[in-house]
């Protein structure tokens, strides 16, 4: 073996240890500066109803309700409800099927309770807001301004007329 030969071997073998060294440092450095963001909670749906050809959904995201509207013709933006989640749509009483108000010729009502109580979360679909949501004869949804508070309301329970039609006039 050449006598030249084994000194650049060995500055060789120096720099690639010194390279390999330094490599960690900077792996460090770049993912320490990375934060991946968590969820405070999760998001899922808490109820579900077919109404004039559109899928309503109301999902819990982060301790809020949202209704979602999937229309075949309208892109609908999610509306946020004042109520708390999880919320649920009032049935007709006796039914599994969304108690709605037709209003008149061009709206229809819908109520959603939401704000349970500990004794609520246990199973029982209930809270103690009621929140209208009106949905025109295009499509498109509202939510009202009134907000029924201090009742004890089952999704199963129902509403009369009158309440529908507060919802309505806001």
């Amino acid at each position: 073996m050449n006598r030249l030969g084994s000194p650049f071997l060995l500055v060789g073998y120096t720099l690639l240890l010194v390279a390999c060294n330094d490599e960690p440092t900077k792996v460090a450095s770049l993912t320490q500066d990375l934060k991946v963001p968590e969820r405070a909670s999760t998001l899922y749906i808490t109820d579900q109803a077919t109404l004039a050809g559109q899928a309503l959904s109301l999902w819990f995201d982060t301790g809020r309700c949202q209704l979602q509207a999937k229309h075949p013709k309208l892109k609908i933006e999610p509306l946020w409800l004042k109520a708390k989640a999880p919320c649920y749509f009032i049935k007709s009483p006796g039914t599994d099927t969304v108690q709605v108000y037709q209003r008149d010729k061009t709206s229809r009502v819908l109520a959603i309770v939401g704000t349970p109580t500990e004794q609520d979360l246990r199973g029982k679909r209930c809270g103690t807001e009621v929140e209208g949501v009106v949905i025109d004869a295009a499509g498109k949804l509202r939510a009202s301004n009134v907000l029924r508070q201090g009742l004890h309301l089952c999704a199963n329970q129902g509403l009369e007329n009158a309440q529908y039609e507060l919802f309505a006039r806001d």
